[in-house]
């Protein structure tokens, strides 16, 4: 697991603070010295500031921010409905097991349990560190080869269609931000602090309110992205609530 992993797998709660200390102590810092620094005491030492630079360094932020935004949001409800279509396949697979006669009935829903609960304690904890096999485990190839040995269509479609839906639910584990965009956010929301803070060199308590609402705007973007960064990590991770439901049916079953 990478630091940003790490990171993300704190609660909620957590990274919203670490997130507003951070950015406020950039806006603290920004405030404090590198204004005066580079504008002096005053703020005069610099001249004018555009307003029109604050504006594109804005504009450059928020379209990163939301491309981001939007590739993290469709890459969880992507995950969510791989889930969704495996544990549906899943479920179809027992019904159709329950149309089998008596020995392959028994012998196929056993099969069918081990395999939901090999992804249940198995292979589900193994989502969050990326570290999820796509081999074939075996007791879903010993369900594939009843499918194939009973010759009942409609069970093997229902089959085929979990093991596609698994292939894409580990696909997207894998799923995280590059660094590079990591990057590319973080020094651009920096910038734009910056900025803001120079445009309001020359009076000292508007600087400090620009800057306050600033760091706010971009610790709350950041907090975004930090909760959906991964569709398994975290406090808002995708959880296996309807494979349990379907592991406590076959049980009783």
């Amino acid at each position: 697991m990478t630091n940003i992993d790490a990171f993300l797998s704190l609660p909620l709660w957590v990274i919203t603070i670490v997130v507003f200390l951070g950015w406020g102590a950039v806006a603290v810092v920004t405030h404090r010295v590198l204004v005066p620094w580079i504008a002096g005491r005053e703020g005069s030492k610099l001249g004018g500031f555009e307003a029109e630079v604050v504006a594109l360094m804005g504009l450059t932020f928020g379209l990163l921010i939301s491309f981001n935004a939007v590739t993290v949001w469709q890459t969880v409800d992507m995950a969510r409905d791989a889930v969704i279509r495996e544990v549906a396949a899943l479920e179809e697979a027992g019904y159709e097991i329950d149309a089998l006669a008596d020995a392959d009935r028994e012998r196929a829903k056993e099969t069918l349990r081990k395999y939901v609960d090999y992804v249940l304690d198995t292979e589900w904890p193994l989502l969050a560190y990326g570290e999820a096999q796509t081999e074939r485990p075996q007791p879903l190839l010993d369900l594939i080869a009843i499918g194939r040995e009973v010759g009942h269509d409609h069970l093997y479609d229902a089959l085929d269609t979990a093991v596609d839906a698994r292939m894409e639910r580990i696909r997207l584990s894998l799923y995280r931000m590059s660094r590079a965009r990591w990057s590319v956010v973080i020094w651009l929301a920096a910038l734009l602090t910056i900025s803001m803070g120079l445009l309001h060199a020359e009076h000292p308590r508007g600087r400090a309110v620009a800057l306050t609402f600033v760091a706010i705007a971009i610790g709350v973007c950041f907090i975004i992205l930090f909760a959906h960064g991964r569709p398994f990590v975290g406090e808002n991770a995708l959880q296996p609530t309807d494979l349990r439901t379907l592991a406590d049916r076959l049980a009783q079953s």
